[in-house]
């Protein structure tokens, strides 16, 4: 699965962050239903994967939706989720999703 969600990521398709969140929300589940498939359950990989899809998006939403990407990253991590603690690449992406707004309001997050 990671192989698709980065070559995706990388995508100018508009619709490559909902199809990468669409992949990434099957993984999620399958992994559920499938007790101890370690090969379905999302990882910091995964989840930068989505991360770097929503920064060149450079919308207001997808900087909102980073946001809660690396909170639910956190609320893994703490949960014993270990593979998905963020990393470097995981936080330049929060601050490369913030700097394609441009704003000022992205300014200041930053």
């Amino acid at each position: 699965f990671n192989v698709v969600l980065s070559a995706l990521s990388r995508s100018s398709d508009r619709d490559a962050v909902d199809r990468i969140l669409r992949i990434v929300e099957r993984m999620e589940d399958e992994y559920a239903d499938a007790k101890g498939r370690e090969d379905l359950r999302p990882n910091t990989r995964t989840w930068n994967a989505v991360l770097n899809s929503l920064a060149r998006a450079k919308t207001e939403e997808a900087a909102r939706k980073s946001e809660k990407i690396i909170e639910h990253m956190f609320q893994l991590h703490s949960k014993g989720g270990h593979d998905c603690k963020p990393d470097e690449f995981t936080y330049s992406l929060i601050l490369k999703a913030y700097q394609g707004l441009m704003t000022a309001e992205a300014a200041q997050r930053e």
